[in-house]
């Protein structure tokens, strides 16, 4: 009987983004397939409900179940009242893989179902995984499990310092959302489950696999690329490995990559602008960092964008668009970033002091990262097939507008990461092959993504 309330609660957590979701893309062009949808209404979701929940809690509530259903079931029946009010209505696009799969050649065909068979294989031993092996990972348990324990059984925040079990025990400058949402989840089960509160991973790991297949299929219009791809990205040995422990780097991941789809649709397809400033103000409760990265990247494209086109002055609407984006989304992050000052928690992951905050240089990490790169076998041969194709894509001068777009953001993002080990006390983490490997995963769909569209330009250019 819990599974079906497990069940009820994540059909509850998609629904509520569907309807969120519907009322933002009401009237617009088709932008996205049915089931990718559904995958970017369960991620709004995610974020949402523990940020209603910190908030009911903040001004005085609990986290009991009662308040939870109350506040979940409330907001999405005015959800849907005001849907059908306003008489939202949404399009896709249409998705023919029936169509495009008969076409395949025979070997193709077969090849295709032993690819889908190794997958499904892969997945369903990660899940047994996850459901058999205790969890025993620093971040995993202290960080994550513990404190959505801490939760469900305090139905508090628990804000108390002297308390054992301060804010959950672990870093309490993490953002609050995955323990709040596995207290959400564990809560409709009456009882405390050690392996389903483990199974968000596994779901995220499913929508990241999901967001790249689709992402692929509209930008190759190809089934085969889209489809050996998303193979190729499962079979990345690490980025497996992390969603079974489970850390949570694939759910930062999964986010960081829809933040950039969104972007990369905003600008070149219309989509609604309030769309854009969701997805990045929701950065901020997943990684408090990549909320300053994805401002960067706004920023840069935003001056990219002009000097390419040869407009050396940008106009001030795009100046003022530009600082809309970035006070929405510091507004939606508003409430979390109070909560901490007014608690003294530090913006990053350690206690403040002069010797951590100091800025030096530590090349050092540059033969630890050729050595995690290019000489192990944590990512396959993905940044050494990377480096090729986007050698030989500048050398035959083919880049498309889109591989640009998601070429540069990578870069900045990846930029960004190394900065950070190269001028902090954190590059420790780069030679004990430790936190280099977490951050990598943090944008590995984004990386493997932009792979093979610099594979389909190489390859459009040879033909």
């Amino acid at each position: 009987m819990w599974i079906l309330w497990y069940v009820f609660a994540l059909l509850l957590t998609i629904l509520s983004g569907y309807l969120l979701l519907r009322l933002v893309l009401s009237w617009t062009q088709k932008s996205f397939y049915t089931i990718e949808y559904g995958v970017y209404s369960f991620l709004v979701w995610v974020v949402l409900i523990p940020f209603v929940l910190f908030l009911f809690w903040w001004m005085g509530g609990n986290l009991s179940l009662l308040w939870m259903l109350i506040l979940v079931l409330g907001l999405v029946t005015i959800l849907f009242i005001i849907n059908i009010v306003l008489k939202t209505k949404i399009s896709f696009i249409p998705l023919d893989i029936k169509h495009q799969f008969v076409a395949f050649p025979l070997w193709l065909q077969l090849w295709s179902l032993i690819c889908l068979i190794w997958l499904l294989a892969k997945l369903f031993f990660g899940f047994m995984n996850i459901a058999h092996v205790p969890t025993y990972q620093d971040d995993t348990f202290v960080n994550r499990n513990y404190r959505a324990k801490v939760f469900y059984e305090r139905e508090s925040l628990v804000l108390d310092s002297k308390d054992k079990d301060y804010l959950g025990q672990g870093y309490k400058q993490y953002p609050l959302t995955p323990s709040l949402y596995k207290t959400y989840l564990i809560k409709f089960t009456w009882t405390w489950n050690e392996w389903l509160v483990n199974l968000p991973s596994f779901i995220f790991y499913i929508c990241a696999l999901l967001l790249v297949f689709f992402s692929l299929l509209r930008y190759t219009k190809s089934l085969r690329r889209a489809a050996l791809w998303l193979f190729m990205l499962s079979t990345i040995p690490l980025y497996y490995i992390h969603w079974t422990n489970p850390y949570f780097d694939v759910f930062q991941s999964v986010y960081f990559f829809a933040a950039l789809s969104i972007m990369y649709l905003f600008m070149h397809h219309k989509l609604p602008f309030a769309l854009l400033i969701l997805f990045v103000g929701m950065l901020g409760y997943t990684k408090s960092e990549w909320l300053l990265i994805f401002t960067l990247a706004v920023f840069v494209s935003y001056i990219f964008r002009y000097l390419i086109q040869g407009k050396w002055n940008i106009s001030k609407e795009v100046i003022r668009r530009f600082f809309i984006v970035v006070w929405w989304s510091l507004l939606i992050n508003l409430p979390f970033i109070v909560f901490k000052m007014s608690h003294g928690l530090w913006f990053w992951n350690w206690d403040a002091n002069i010797a951590q905050t100091a800025l030096s240089l530590h090349t050092e990490i540059f033969p630890a990262l050729y050595l995690v790169f290019f000489k192990w076998g944590c990512y396959n041969l993905l940044f050494s097939s990377f480096s090729l194709a986007l050698l030989y894509v500048l050398f035959k001068k083919c880049l498309n507008k889109d591989t640009l777009w998601f070429l540069l953001w990578s870069w900045i993002a990846f930029a960004a990461i190394i900065f950070i080990y190269l001028t902090t006390f954190t590059y420790q983490y780069v030679i004990d092959q430790t936190g280099i490997n977490r951050s990598m995963m943090q944008i590995l769909p984004l990386l493997v993504f932009v792979l093979v569209l610099l594979i389909r330009d190489g390859y459009e250019s040879t033909i």
